[in-house]
């Protein structure tokens, strides 16, 4: 496993949020609101998110979210950016990924099972794929996530240590282009969130008309 490397670095933590907390009470605080935004987003759906409803549920007052935060959007964008960086971790750390001379083959099977057990366990992706609508910049971070993962797995294959790649008479191939393996790595990863989506029935742009997999 990598999780840190010349081709991925986690990604900064509050990058959306108005000021970064760095005292524990701080932390705390946001933290309180981000998982009070969890549960009405898992509970309610994605558009139950106000600034007034967070306080109400989280019994914080209003001017405290309004410390870290410049909207709701901003809120948003920091949950699915921490809960997406968390999946990361997850998906990641498996062991189930820990294939020592395994097939790369196998290992994208088993990459594609755990993005989508990850993401049903958390029942949070279909408010993820609609809410893209009304937030555009969840787009952006759910692209983040892919070019992270992309350029992890790159890392880890590039490091020879999770794969024993050689041809029929046992030699080593030639050297892998770096660029070429992370683009090949993105279009897997687009095919496996084309069927994530799938799975949840959510409507995809294909040229300008929006499709729904049946």
């Amino acid at each position: 496993m990598i999780v840190s490397g010349p081709f991925w670095q986690p990604p900064a933590p509050y990058r959306f949020a108005k000021k970064t907390p760095k005292q524990r009470r701080s932390i705390e605080r946001v933290e309180d609101i981000l998982e009070t935004t969890r549960r009405l987003i898992l509970h309610q759906g994605i558009e139950s998110i106000t600034t007034k409803r967070l306080a109400s549920e989280a019994r914080i007052p209003i001017a405290s979210i309004y410390q870290y935060f410049i909207d709701k959007e901003a809120i948003v964008y920091t949950f699915y950016d921490h809960w997406l960086s968390e999946a990361l971790m997850r998906i990641l750390a498996s062991p189930e990924l820990k294939l020592v001379d395994q097939h790369i083959g196998k290992y994208f099977i088993t990459l594609n099972r755990l993005i989508i057990r990850d993401f049903e366990i958390i029942a949070l992706d279909k408010n993820l794929f609609t809410g893209i609508n009304h937030y555009p910049k969840l787009d952006q971070i759910l692209d983040n996530f892919k070019h992270q993962l992309s350029a992890a797995i790159t890392s880890t294959i590039l490091s020879g240590r999770s794969f024993t790649v050689k041809d029929s008479d046992n030699h080593r191939p030639p050297a892998i282009n770096t660029n070429d393996l992370q683009t090949a790595l993105r279009i897997v990863l687009e095919i496996m969130f084309f069927e994530l989506r799938a799975i949840n029935k959510e409507p995809m742009e294909i040229g300008n008309r929006q499709c729904v997999i049946a």
